[in-house]
């Protein structure tokens, strides 16, 4: 058998090596970019990457590649072997070291927004359809949602289904935000029983209470509900990510809503318009949802606020510099700066940004690089993208170079 087993192996093996090195030979001459410090610490950078893809032929055929301070990582240039250790989890610093840690636990989890990590507990849930078939009358589906846990000091695991109180039915149903309360389990969940007869799908956000040992819903808390107005208007709410630190332990949850007007085509086809924005905070402790005072005129030509360690972070333009507003939830205390733009452009609504701790990293679409330390409020870092080659195969290279997504690996 060991003998048989030795038989099909090797030709994998073979066939992986001899692979490579067809595919190094017909990538060595790929442009080679690099992320350059032009002012600050470059240990800012350390673990920050950029994702995007560079032409290489007339035909207009793309490579997918990876740049940082190191160099280039094309994707074509890996060996089969570390593709297929790869994780979509790695762009992630949280889940990246979830992963590392907890790789047992961690596999075959896929909603990036169902972990929670703290210093006890490591715990995943996700809603899942508890049978194929909807409702025959109304074509909604039973819901429950699928908890994992993992006790991070005696490495017991338990798994169970928490039912959903009265076997509701819905539509859809998506966890959102995962944290605990004391012994139990918070779970924020959007959910929907609208199959789109108004035009537009409406949704509620439920915050349930689970009871780990007793392994059920203790508590069914309606936070936001979708609600259809007069005149075609419509107030609808959404939640807003933590951005990076997905999964770490946070006293709060950043909501948005929109009143929007529902307007049809000739053709009947419907679509929304959007009137006002408004943002709040959902308190874990209480349960309570409280509107955050932001100037939404002001962020409405750059993008939705985010929540870092109990701060709302609100980001506009204020002259040529870029504004911050950070509101420090527990102390009820806000500050502000302004930072220069240079580096990024100052067109806020074309740059890309997320915030991680206490720093904020921004980059336009040629590669600039901005990072912000919001705790001092000062720019600690710029870089940008550069590449090797003549003066005009720079210029070649550069124009072929398209970036889609920048992360922190850790």
């Amino acid at each position: 058998m060991r003998r048989y087993w030795f038989s099909i192996v090797l030709p994998v093996f073979i066939a992986a090596s001899i692979g490579t090195y067809y595919v190094g030979a017909a990538t060595r001459n790929l442009p080679e970019y690099q992320l350059q410090t032009v002012a600050g610490d470059a240990n800012e950078a350390k673990y920050l990457v950029l994702e995007g893809q560079t032409a290489f032929s007339a035909e207009a055929l793309y490579e997918t590649l990876k740049i940082d301070l190191d160099g280039t990582e094309y994707d074509r240039k890996k060996s089969m072997i570390t593709g297929m250790k790869e994780d979509r989890n790695r762009r992630n610093a949280d889940l990246s070291r979830l992963m590392k840690e907890h790789s047992s636990f961690m596999r075959g989890k896929g909603n990036y927004n169902g972990f929670y990590a703290g210093e006890d507990n490591l715990v995943y849930a996700q809603a899942n359809m508890a049978s194929r078939r909807s409702d025959s009358d109304t074509g909604l589906y039973k819901y429950q949602i699928a908890i994992s846990t993992l006790d991070l000091k005696t490495g017991k695991k338990k798994h169970f289904d928490a039912i959903l109180p009265g076997q509701q039915m819905y539509s859809s149903m998506y966890v959102n935000d995962v944290q605990e309360a004391g012994d139990d389990i918070q779970i924020l969940v959007q959910l929907s029983k609208d199959r789109l007869t108004s035009g537009s799908m409406l949704s509620e956000y439920h915050l349930y209470t689970v009871d780990p040992v007793k392994e059920g819903i203790t508590d069914d808390r309606t936070i936001t509900t979708d609600v259809i107005k007069e005149a075609g208007k419509l107030d609808r709410y959404f939640n807003l990510s933590s951005n990076m630190n997905v999964a770490s332990p946070s006293n709060y949850a950043l909501f948005g809503h929109s009143a929007v007007k529902i307007v049809k085509d000739e053709h009947g086809n419907t679509s929304e318009k959007q009137i006002s924005n408004d943002y709040s905070v959902l308190d874990y402790a209480t349960g309570a949802l409280t509107p955050v005072a932001l100037d939404s005129q002001a962020l409405s030509d750059s993008a939705e606020p985010f929540l870092s360690g109990g701060k709302v972070v609100a980001l506009s333009k204020k002259g040529d510099q870029a504004h911050v507003l950070l509101l420090d939830l527990a102390k009820g205390e806000s500050s502000q700066f302004d930072f220069p733009l240079s580096g990024v452009g100052s067109d806020l609504s074309s740059v890309q940004r997320f915030v991680s701790g206490d720093r904020l990293y921004m980059r336009n679409a040629a590669g600039g690089l901005l990072i912000v330390d919001l705790s001092g409020g000062k720019v600690v870092y710029q870089g940008k993208i550069t590449v090797d080659g003549s003066t005009k195969q720079q210029k070649e290279s550069m124009d072929k170079l398209q970036i889609y997504n920048f992360y922190l690996t850790r």
